[in-house]
């Protein structure tokens, strides 16, 4: 349920320990949005949950 998406502030601490998390395991990973603006981190944000409220659906049966 989108209730349950976390704020973009969340979100974007997420984003940011995987990366670090995936480093210090040795990993060679990258992110699209590193090094862009905080605005564009937002539109992606803001793509992410309207996507995620497009499929939130209420439930018929129960």
């Amino acid at each position: 349920m989108t209730s349950q998406l976390p704020t973009y502030a969340e979100w974007r601490a997420q984003q940011d320990a995987s990366l670090r998390e995936a480093r210090e395991a040795g990993e060679a990973v990258c992110h699209p949005l590193e090094g862009q603006p905080d605005e564009a981190w937002q539109r992606h944000y803001e793509g992410f949950v309207a996507l995620m409220r497009a499929f939130d659906t209420p439930s018929t049966t129960r």
